[in-house]
């Protein structure tokens, strides 16, 4: 699975109102400002949700709802990693889709935006400003309070899994069918074999070679017809 980076203007946040906040509608704030949500569809999820949290395996389902050739997932991430992708490899202009668990309490969801110039913002409309730069230690500080662990929604193709390993499975299955025949094959001929040295032995000692070799032939065919 990778990152989920999204593209993001600054026309949708100058655009965001938030016109019916709630104490725990950070989730529809980011789906809102990810144009997941349209601005009345966001309120109208405010007023339903009302003071619930929404849960992860919930904003997973939202994800895969909308694109349906993904598989979604937040994973787990320390800090000194987040900061680490954020710094060199999310992209200037994208967002990523973040949250973290509280030792005590609810969690929290929020976007994290590189912008053009380089810096990078922690975008919150619950806060008081909704934008904090990451650079100043106040804001990091606020980031981090009360955090156990922090989580970014990653996804992958449906199916890129499964096209890898399901012609490898195809072929382990042939090939154990191929040892398995083989196996078999071996195992009757050395039975044929050793009835063979059997009957010989016993037609030396009792009677004469020819008889005994007509007995074995008959033992072999019985062996073959089962």
């Amino acid at each position: 699975m990778e990152v989920k980076e999204f593209p993001i203007t600054d026309e949708v946040f100058s655009k965001f109102r938030r016109s019916r906040p709630k104490p725990n509608d950070c989730v529809i704030n980011a789906l809102e400002l990810l144009g997941i949500l349209d601005a009345n569809s966001a309120d109208i999820s405010r007023i339903f949700i009302g003071d619930k949290v929404v849960l992860q395996d919930q904003i997973e389902k939202v994800f895969e709802t909308v694109f349906k050739d993904k598989k979604w997932h937040f994973q787990n991430i320390d800090v000194n990693a987040l900061e680490a992708y954020l710094r060199d490899s999310l992209k200037p202009g994208h967002v990523v889709f973040c949250g973290k668990v509280r030792y005590q309490g609810p969690g929290h969801a929020f976007l994290i935006w590189k912008k053009h110039d380089g810096n990078i913002i922690m975008v919150d409309p619950q806060m008081t400003n909704i934008f904090c730069d990451l650079s100043h230690k106040d804001c990091f500080n606020q980031m981090n309070i009360d955090v156990l662990l922090y989580k970014i929604l990653k996804c992958s193709k449906l199916g890129s899994m499964s096209k890898r390993l399901f012609p490898k499975k195809i072929k382990s299955i042939k090939e154990t069918k191929s040892k398995t025949k083989k196996s078999k094959m071996v195992t009757t001929e050395q039975q044929k074999r050793s009835k063979l040295i059997f009957t010989k032995r016993k037609a030396t000692q009792n009677t004469p070679y020819r008889l005994s070799t007509i007995q074995t032939n008959q033992l072999m065919d019985i062996d073959d017809s089962n």
